[in-house]
């Protein structure tokens, strides 16, 4: 959010804020959005069911907030998550049915203008019906350019205008370089690029059999009516090696481009949909059919005629059941994966050695290969080791209840509200990332009412919780802690639920090392207690504005 210039955010209900004025300004961006929105309004209007609607919007806008969850987690169990936001897939496919729409211009100088002009236009008109989304004018930039330098140079060398493409992109916003989508776009259209040709040439499938050769070398020379089924033959066999030829290049485009991304998903998004190309094998080529329905079917929105919807239907359908035999293989998708920024530089170094010396042959280039495979091996070999030795707790920063997790080797022991660990939705949202970093193979939750026992390594009981060398209290606004003769010496005390109590009544009863202020406690209490330990000199750590607490015991 930084990188996006922002640096704090507020809530504001509904009903607590007025609309003072309408913005009347008409540029660009006014055209781009009043477009989407007479789209939106179409769509929504027809008679589609309401999941329908929402892969289509998804598809040719990129307004994916109708997708409900289940069906995002199949897109992306599948690996075609891409088709549900315009990204290069749809601008690529929108470039080649428009050139192979003008094919009648031939390919001469000026037709080639004429033909890169529409092509450039069509591009831009297709982004600006999604509202000129970033991924969006990132493709667009790229396709243009990439247009432009096959106007002007027989040969254009594809790597420039790539080059050129994202430069433009980065001198207007040097930020987007840390843009996830960015990143993915660009390092999938460069492995496709450098990988596409070589993995296509790795199985060479014959263009034609004549069976009847072969009939004529077993049998003779064939009657009339077995001469006419010999040519259906061979009629049946090439239109099947064309499909296979056809299929095996999608499957290359398709390992090209995941080979290129995969560094990066596995570091933002630690899993691997392992049947990607089955999914993009049978999908991906089916976008285009998807997309040139889904804009007929518009067109004849806006003048009355319901003919593509029942079409439109039936795809969308065809679709979901590839998903679900997807979804259903098992092991279908490989999760909460290690992957640290070391072995992202080290992946990326691998991918791109292994492209160049695939390219250009030499064979020091694979040993670079090999050095990088070596260090993600040795490195995740020193990580599994340390993870196996690792005693930490983390008090999470959350609004949804108060949690405490504590990390033994690759197991964990979380400490939660109970109305926290009813939602597992919320406890992975919280907690998934910092399990995976852990190495955590196992976790036991535990409300925080409960009495606990694990020997030798935690005891809970009430509000006081004893882990190693931490002694920890929690105390919120439905428990309070009694003085006591003799004073209980803590290590941390835990603030949490709004407790109405002073740092130094609590030192009238507790002897603590540091006060942690939990993200469950309103302002004015937080900047109470903070003003007071400051006066006091009593350590202190506030979640709200620091982060989660981590700590070694």
């Amino acid at each position: 959010m930084e990188r996006r210039d922002v640096f704090a955010r507020a809530y504001v209900k509904h009903g607590q804020y007025t609309v003072t004025e309408h913005n009347v300004e008409r540029g660009i961006m006014f055209v781009a959005y009043s477009l989407r929105h007479k789209l939106i309004d179409i769509i929504q209007q027809g008679g589609l069911s309401e999941q329908e609607k929402a892969i289509a919007l998804a598809m040719l806008l990129g307004w994916d907030e109708n997708v409900d969850a289940e069906t995002l987690q199949k897109f992306s169990v599948a690996g075609v998550s891409h088709i549900l936001c315009v990204s290069g897939l749809h601008l690529g496919i929108v470039s080649a049915m428009v050139g192979a729409c003008l094919f009648f211009l031939g390919n001469s100088r000026r037709s080639r203008i004429l033909k890169g002009c529409i092509k450039i236009l069509a591009l831009w008109l297709f982004a600006m019906m999604t509202g000129l989304a970033p991924s969006a004018m990132r493709a667009a930039t790229m396709f243009s350019l990439m247009t432009v330098g096959n106007i002007f140079f027989t040969r254009s060398n594809t790597y420039n205008n790539i080059a050129t493409s994202a430069l433009m992109l980065l001198v207007l916003d040097p930020d987007m370089l840390f843009d996830v989508g960015f990143q993915l776009s660009y390092s999938a259209v460069i492995g496709i690029v450098a990988l596409h040709p070589w993995l296509t040439g790795l199985i060479k499938l014959p263009q034609h059999v004549d069976v009847g050769a072969v009939y004529k070398l077993r049998y003779g020379e064939p009657s009339s009516t077995m001469l006419y089924i010999l040519n259906v033959c061979n009629a049946i066999v090439s239109m099947l090696l064309r499909v296979a030829d056809k299929l095996w290049s999608y499957a290359c485009v398709s390992i090209a481009a995941q080979l290129f991304v995969m560094p990066f998903i596995l570091y933002y998004f630690h899993n691997f949909p392992v049947y990607f190309i089955l999914a993009n094998v049978v999908i991906v080529p089916f976008v285009g059919v998807l997309l040139v329905t889904l804009v007929l079917m518009l067109i004849c929105s806006a003048m009355q005629v319901n003919v593509f919807e029942t079409f439109f239907s039936w795809q969308i359908k065809a679709t979901y059941g590839v998903l679900d035999f997807t979804s259903l293989l098992p092991f279908s998708l490989a999760s909460n994966i290690y992957f640290d920024t070391v072995m992202l530089a080290m992946s990326l170094l691998l991918v791109v050695s292994f492209a160049l010396g695939i390219r250009r042959r030499w064979k020091y280039y694979f040993w670079f290969t090999a050095v990088a495979m070596l260090c993600i091996m040795v490195h995740s070999t020193v990580v599994t080791a340390k993870a196996a030795r690792q005693r930490e707790w983390v008090v999470y920063s959350t609004n949804s209840g108060w949690a405490m997790e504590i990390f033994d080797g690759n197991t964990s022991y979380l400490v939660a509200d109970s109305l926290l660990l009813g939602n597992d939705k919320m406890v992975n949202y919280m907690a998934v990332n910092c399990r995976i970093y852990n190495c955590i193979k196992q976790t036991h939750s535990f409300a925080i009412t409960d009495s606990v026992k694990v020997d030798g390594l935690l005891y809970k009981n009430g509000p006081f919780i004893a882990f190693g060398n931490k002694r920890v209290a929690v105390l919120s606004g439905d428990n309070n802690i009694e003085p006591m003769a003799e004073k209980l010496h803590l290590t941390h005390l835990i603030l949490n639920g709004k407790p109405r109590v002073s740092v130094a009544e609590l030192q009238q009863c507790l002897d603590f090392d540091t006060i942690v202020i939990a993200a469950r406690n309103s302002s004015f209490l937080v900047n109470k207690w903070i003003q007071e330990c400051e006066l006091l000199g009593v350590p202190y750590y506030n979640i709200e504005e620091q982060g989660a607490y981590e700590g070694k015991y």
